[in-house]
C-alpha cells in the first residue's frame, strides 16, 4: 500500500470515528419541575465545604446558582464566604448522592447495532439516580427545623469518541465485525466520560427543582410556626403639671321624704245661742 493510500485510509477511519459520537441527550430533562413562591424575601446561607466528589460539588453549585436567581430569595451566600454582617433566615444543607449505571441494551448497540451506526444516532444507554437530602436550620442552631428527601432519576444517551471508535471498528477489523461480539461486553457498563457532559446538561433543571423545594419548605415551616407579634411599646403617662385643684366635698345626700301623716279630724260646728 502506498503512503498516499495509507494516509487516505487513516483519514477515512478518523472521519468515521468522529462521525460516530452522540452528544449528551437527557430523555427526561424536564421531568422534575416545581415552582414555589414565598410571601416574603428570604435570606439564605448554603453549607459549603471542600468536597472530593466532583459530582456532588457540581450539583451543590447548581442549587446555589438557582437560589440566587429565584424571585423569592433576596440574598444567598456560601457559609464559608458569607460576610460577617450577613444574617440569614435559614441555613440550607444539600447533600446529593448519585449512582450511575449502564444498560444491557448497550451490548445490542455494539453488536449488531454497529452495522447501522446505532451508537451514533441513538447513543449508549445510561441511567443516573440522584438521592438528595435537603435540610433547613436556623442560623443559631445545629438542629434542622425541616428536612426533605428528593429522588431524581435521569435517563440519558451519550457516546464519546473512544466508545464510538471501538464500536465502529467492526467495519474495518477482521472477522467481519466478529470482534464486536467481545467488545460489546465492555460497553454494557457505564462510561465515566459521560459524567461531565451529564452534569452540564442537568445543572439548570436540577438546581431549579431543588431550589424551589427549599423555598417551599421554608414557606411551609413559617406557615406552621408563625412568628409572635412584637409586644406594644409601653405607654408613658406624663406627670401632672401645676397645682392640683382642691378636692371638692361630695354634695349632701337628699333628705328623705316626710312620712305620710294621718288626715286631721273634721271640724265640729257649734250652734249659736239665740
Amino acid at each position: 500500500m502506498s503512503t498516499r493510500n495509507a494516509l487516505l485510509c487513516a483519514l477515512s477511519l478518523a472521519l468515521v470515528s468522529l462521525g460516530c459520537t452522540h452528544d449528551m441527550e437527557i430523555k427526561n430533562l424536564h421531568a422534575y419541575t416545581l415552582y414555589a413562591k414565598a410571601p416574603r424575601s428570604l435570606r439564605l446561607e448554603v453549607d459549603h465545604a471542600p468536597n472530593s466528589d466532583p459530582t456532588m460539588q457540581s450539583l451543590q453549585e447548581a442549587v446555589k446558582d438557582a437560589l440566587a436567581a429565584h424571585s423569592s430569595v433576596e440574598r444567598v451566600a456560601y457559609s464559608d464566604q458569607a460576610p460577617a454582617d450577613f444574617v440569614p433566615d435559614y441555613v440550607v444543607h444539600v447533600s446529593p448522592l448519585t449512582q450511575f449505571d449502564g444498560s444491557g441494551w448497550n451490548y445490542a448497540v455494539v453488536f449488531p447495532g454497529f452495522l447501522i451506526f446505532t451508537h451514533a444516532w441513538n447513543g449508549f444507554v445510561y441511567h443516573a439516580d440522584t438521592q438528595t437530602s435537603v435540610e433547613l436550620r436556623k442560623p443559631d442552631s445545629t438542629d434542622p427545623v425541616v428536612t426533605r428527601s428528593l429522588d431524581t432519576k435521569w435517563n440519558f444517551r451519550h457516546c464519546d469518541f473512544g466508545r464510538g471508535a471501538w464500536t465502529s471498528s467492526g467495519w474495518y477489523t477482521p472477522f467481519y465485525g466478529g470482534l464486536n461480539l467481545i467488545i460489546g461486553f465492555f460497553m454494557v457498563q457505564y462510561d465515566q466520560e459521560a459524567t461531565e457532559p451529564f452534569l452540564v446538561a442537568v445543572h439548570k433543571p436540577y438546581g431549579e427543582f431543588v431550589a424551589n423545594n427549599v423555598v417551599e419548605m421554608a414557606t411551609a415551616f413559617e406557615a406552621a410556626h408563625p412568628a409572635e407579634p412584637p409586644a406594644p411599646p409601653p405607654v408613658e403617662v406624663p406627670p401632672p403639671t401645676g397645682t392640683p385643684a382642691p378636692a371638692q366635698a361630695p354634695p349632701p345626700a337628699p333628705a328623705p321624704p316626710p312620712e305620710h301623716a294621718a288626715p286631721p279630724p273634721p271640724p265640729t260646728s257649734s250652734s249659736a245661742t239665740p
